[in-house]
């Protein structure tokens, strides 16, 4: 892997005044206190070590530092009790596990983890699926893997909540350009840039894009992620605008037969099997310190995600005949569809070693196709969208003798889903593809059976 980066940073002394030697002394002997946010939403930080739970954190820098290509690969390479399971087998497509618990984007995986960016919830309304590809890895400024049954965060915290937090100009001023190339022909870009101004009006943008042809046959992808922010600070207060838009198209050829993978490793099964993602995100957010011990936040978002996929699959209820001589009427019916090149007669195994004209005659007559074709052509497509907003309020305060605090909040979501499928009858190609029968087209009815296949 190669890595090119350039980077400009605007660095501001934490204390503003010049510190004596004997007090710059004192602070070397003192412990660094790390200080994580346990809510959805901003609210007043606590020392790690008095949380009653072993909470795993992650800075932009330690991010930076993996290199790894997003956010899973980054928890399965540095975070503790972290696996990944890469069944759909594209580096985007992971299923993320924690302590037993799966945060995956196939589709009825059960969904055990709950994942949140700056307060809003990014597990999907349809099946509750976490997509790793729309998160924009780039803009994380910190991340806090919080472990248990947590009612704070919410639906599907089962094994744990995964909070993330983005840059903004003041925590990232500067600009840098990242370029990478690697194996597979794996070449990525990114960029970004932050600042802020004296009246407190800060910035944040980065956008990245990335390309590879797979280490598999047939296996390539592509993902773009773009994210800015906006917002003003005053005194105790923080208002901002961030918008996220990611745009990728993967490839991920699932599983492979033992037998033929001794044969070639990089085979596939069948082909192809692509997930198409589009998503759009707007979420403005607010907080006001009004004491030490008293902070108030507050968000309102709005989030739409186009998914669709295509998969092409063995037909496992066909029947498997290797050849199969089309008739008087299957011919009729080829040559009146425009199908040319066919035999007559004679066919051989070595003539025809995939029977295609039998499962197109088959259909043409819509004379039992699935049990004569041995191919599907899957399809879905998925609409959703998720509005809400949420607020809470965190203070600190003392009782019998000990410090506590206190997290009040409440959040109003509404969502929306359309789901459509369809399997239309195909034929597997010499090269292990699946490819639809032309004109009319025959569908399943969703058992496979085809009275009326059209």
């Amino acid at each position: 892997m190669i890595n090119v980066a350039i980077r400009s940073a605007i660095v501001a002394s934490a204390l503003g005044t010049t510190i004596g030697t004997q007090a710059a002394d004192a602070l070397d002997v003192l412990d660094t206190v790390t200080v994580v946010g346990v809510t959805p939403l901003p609210g007043i930080e606590l020392p790690v070590n008095q949380i009653a739970a072993p909470v795993q954190t992650a800075t932009s820098t330690e991010i930076d530092r993996a290199h790894a290509l997003d956010l899973a690969a980054f928890m399965n390479r540095m975070l503790g009790s972290v696996y990944v399971n890469d069944v759909q087998n594209n580096p985007l497509q992971p299923d993320v596990s924690f302590r037993g618990y799966t945060a995956s984007p196939l589709l009825g995986t059960p969904q055990g983890l709950s994942v949140y960016m700056d307060g809003v919830r990014l597990n999907q309304p349809f099946g509750d699926v976490v997509s790793w590809d729309l998160i924009p890895r780039q803009a994380i400024a910190g991340m806090a893997l919080i472990p248990g049954s947590n009612p704070l965060f919410g639906l599907n915290t089962l094994g744990g909540a995964l909070a993330l937090r983005t840059k903004d100009g003041y925590s990232d001023p500067g600009a840098s350009v990242g370029l990478n190339y690697g194996s597979n022909d794996r070449r990525s870009a990114d960029v970004e840039l932050g600042g802020h101004a004296d009246n407190g009006i800060y910035w944040y943008g980065t956008a990245s894009k990335l390309k590879e042809d797979g280490w598999r046959e047939a296996s390539p992808s592509k993902a773009m992620q773009v994210f800015g922010k906006l917002g003003i600070r005053h005194r105790s207060s923080d208002v901002s605008l961030s918008a996220s838009f990611a745009d990728t198209n993967l490839t991920g050829n699932g599983l492979q037969d033992q037998q033929l993978l001794s044969t070639r490793y990089d085979s596939i099964y069948t082909k192809p099997d692509i997930t198409r993602n589009r998503s759009y995100l707007l979420n403005l957010v607010g907080k006001r310190t009004v004491s030490d011990t008293l902070q108030l936040s507050a968000n309102a978002f709005h989030r739409s995600i186009r998914s669709s996929t295509l998969n092409g699959d063995v037909n496992d209820d066909s029947l498997g005949e290797a050849l199969y001589q089309p008739g008087l009427v299957e011919r009729d019916a080829l040559v009146a569809a425009g199908y040319t090149g066919f035999l007559s007669s004679g066919e051989t195994q070595a003539s025809t070693p995939f029977p295609s004209w039998r499962f197109i005659a088959n259909v043409l007559l819509n004379s039992e196709p699935d049990k004569t074709c041995n191919g599907l052509y899957n399809r879905t497509a998925t609409h959703q969208h998720d509005s809400g907003f949420g607020a809470q309020a965190t203070f600190a305060n003392e009782m019998g003798g000990h410090e506590n605090q206190f997290t009040f909040g409440a959040a109003l979501s509404h969502t929306g889903s359309h789901f459509t499928q369809s399997s239309q009858f195909g034929y597997l190609t010499p090269g292990r593809g699946v490819a639809p029968v032309a004109g009319p087209g025959a569908f399943a009815d969703g058992t496979q059976r085809s009275e009326n296949a059209f």
